[in-house]
């Protein structure tokens, strides 16, 4: 299995499929979290949507790329 650190700097040198591998493990999560604030299942898709995107473009912002999904679900 890729670690998130591996996936996080192949993402960094351009490797989009990567970050479609950091979506795979991590949308479930960040759904979860969101729909536990928001109740309204579109919404929360919504959401979801927007903070997988934020995070693809404030990856650069991540110190420490094994930190992820802290970070993500921070």
């Amino acid at each position: 299995m890729t670690t998130d650190l591996e996936l996080v700097n192949r993402v960094r040198t351009g490797e989009i499929q990567a970050f479609a591998n950091l979506v795979e493990r991590y949308e479930r999560t960040v759904l979860a979290v969101v729909q536990a604030e928001v109740r309204d299942p579109e919404a929360a898709q919504d959401l979801t949507e927007s903070t997988l995107l934020l995070a693809y473009r404030h990856l650069g912002k991540l110190p420490d790329g094994s930190q992820f999904g802290p970070w993500l679900l921070r």
